[in-house]
């Protein structure tokens, strides 16, 4: 019996010793922490998978231009009211005819366009805005081979944050020396630039959305120091002095 008592009491300090170690949150021995292991990854700039081609600076020549329809361009020189407008020149099925996927402004295909070397003194300080891109969101633009969506350049033209061009690369201002209007060559045309007809366009009616030129997209160079854009349309203000030249694209529907 007595030695049945000296285990049982042996075993009783045993187990307080365990409480009080064990269950109290005091040890005897600090615990070291367990490193957890960490990876260190070099940060890279990972460009997203394009969905088709590299954006071009120019336009690509392919047989029967954009897919999917076609598009017709105009030039002018002049801003007109609602419903009282004209072009200088206009050619239908633009890319079918020459084969080509956008529009370059420096070299257009029939003798009778205005092109900004021809409405544009060499010396003059400009600014390049577009308008209606958000009707034809396949659209970019490309500047001295440095492509842009238009919709991007055209919020751009809406905050004044706009470079200022001349042909010559006189003192503050940036040499053109190519300016390009360009399409995804495998995206059907339809998809990328506002359809259309050309007397509406030509004779400037409405578009959707109070629209300047019946919506179709439109570039424009206007004067850096007294073009004026008109807050509603984005273009230059209709009937005053400042815009210098202009083209417009659309996807001719029939």
């Amino acid at each position: 019996m007595k030695s049945a008592s000296l285990v049982s009491s042996f075993l009783l300090l045993s187990l307080t010793a365990c409480d009080r170690n064990n269950f109290s949150g005091k040890t005897s021995v600090t615990a070291e922490p367990i490193p957890v292991p960490t990876e260190t990854v070099d940060e890279v700039a990972v460009e997203p998978t394009p969905d088709g081609p590299p954006p071009a600076s120019k336009p690509i020549t392919q047989p029967g231009g954009v897919p999917g329809g076609h598009f017709d361009l105009d030039t002018a020189t002049q801003t007109y009211a609602f419903n009282a407008g004209t072009t200088v020149k206009h050619v239908h099925e633009y890319d079918d005819k020459y084969n080509v996927t956008g529009v370059d402004f420096f070299n257009l295909l029939d003798a009778n366009f205005v092109e900004p070397a021809e409405a544009i003194s060499p010396d003059q300080t400009f600014k390049i805005i577009v308008a209606n891109a958000q009707l034809s969101p396949g659209a970019r633009l490309a500047i001295n081979g440095q492509s842009f969506a238009a919709t991007d350049w055209q919020k751009r033209s809406q905050s004044g944050d706009l470079p200022l061009f001349s042909l010559s690369g006189v003192a503050g201002t940036q040499k053109l020396e190519s300016l390009a209007l360009t399409f995804d060559p495998q995206k059907p045309i339809s998809a990328q630039l506002i359809p259309t007809v050309t007397d509406l366009v030509r004779k400037n009616a409405p578009g959707p959305g109070q629209t300047y030129r019946a919506g179709a997209l439109t570039i424009q160079i206007i004067d850096a120091k007294t073009g004026q854009i008109d807050p509603t349309l984005g273009v230059a203000r209709i009937g005053e002095t400042g815009m210098l030249w202009e083209s417009t694209l659309f996807w001719h529907k029939n």
